[in-house]
């Protein structure tokens, strides 16, 4: 069985319905994550960046509106030089 990692804020209403989702589906989550509490290291972000296929495909489209997207992005370039 794969393990899957739920990386969450915890007040944040779009992760509480992805919970939500999977235990609806009853996917278990091997570990949950709140990244406020436990933020992501540099080596974690440059990591998912590339499983993902870049930096860009860190950040949601759904994030509450472009200057807080765009302000995460240019942290994650300067913190992370991807």
């Amino acid at each position: 069985m794969k393990e899957i990692y739920f990386y969450s804020l915890a007040n944040c209403t779009t992760c509480q319905k992805a919970k939500r989702r999977l235990d609806y589906h009853r996917i278990t989550v091997t570990k949950y994550r709140d990244l406020k509490e436990e933020p992501l290291s540099t080596e974690e972000i440059k990591k998912l960046a590339k499983m993902l296929g870049g930096a860009e495909n860190l950040f949601s489209r759904y994030l509450s509106g472009d200057f807080f997207r765009d302000r995460a992005k240019r942290f994650c370039l300067r913190r992370c030089g991807i």
